[in-house]
């Protein structure tokens, strides 16, 4: 386990999508939203687990979603085991667990891929459209995606969109979501490619992105593309 790594990836992740609002709790960074988005609205420990007051931690942080009238949400890493066997002993539920994957920038570009500066109301239609998702989660994205002020560009050909975010040597790659009635074609890896290509032309070095593990699909691209898996995380919400 490289711990340094692992903290450096998950800093880079929480800049690369800022939520609306944050409050420091120590090392702890409460990330409030508008509740839509599970990134956008949980707490990132970055691997300190404070044993002696990790009670009065985790209160003070449920206490800031109590203002908010939402469930406390915290997301863990191998860094937050005893944690993790805190949370779940007060009720938490887990979710199922993100692989995040790092591999070489550098990749062919397409005429077919457009590039933009920022994320516009056609590409937010599409990530509701092939994504399955709801008009609060387009807001709730549209205005992390708005309000960055990284080295950002937004993807999109026919059948393909994504977003790419780049911190300094590291580049990260989101919401890579293709059209449902052209997926298998591999519309996902060109729209991929070009995004590397990007980055590469950028000054990017390295990438990472996230997956859910149980899209075996998405991770043996990837893996193909040259990205190994890095560490997992994993969500507990808290029940009201």
């Amino acid at each position: 386990m490289d711990r340094e790594l692992i903290l450096e990836l998950e800093r880079c992740s929480v800049r690369a999508l800022p939520p609306a609002e944050t409050v420091q709790l120590g090392d702890w960074l409460v990330a409030l939203g508008r509740g839509s988005l599970m990134r956008l609205n949980s707490c990132s420990t970055f691997g300190e687990s404070p044993r002696r007051s990790m009670f009065e931690r985790i209160e003070a942080v449920e206490r800031r979603y109590d203002t908010r009238t939402r469930p406390t949400r915290f997301r863990l890493t191998e860094l937050d085991r005893h944690l993790d066997d805190r949370l779940e002993s007060r009720g938490y539920e887990g979710s199922t667990e993100v692989v995040v994957m790092t591999g070489p920038v550098g990749g062919a570009t397409s005429g077919n891929v457009a590039v933009a500066s920022a994320a516009g109301p056609t590409w937010l239609d599409r990530y509701v459209e092939w994504g399955g998702h709801d008009e609060m989660r387009r807001l709730e994205l549209g205005e992390s995606l708005g309000a960055q002020t990284l080295d950002m560009a937004a993807f999109s050909s026919p059948a393909a969109i994504g977003v790419a975010v780049r911190d300094s040597t590291w580049v990260g790659l989101f919401n890579l979501i293709v059209d449902p009635g052209q997926r298998r074609s591999g519309h996902g890896r060109e729209l991929t490619s070009a995004t590397l290509a990007w980055a590469a032309r950028r000054g990017a070095e390295w990438a990472y992105l996230q997956v859910v593990a149980i899209n075996s699909q998405a991770i043996s691209m990837y893996s193909a593309l040259g990205f190994t898996e890095v560490y997992r995380y994993h969500y507990r919400t808290g029940v009201r």
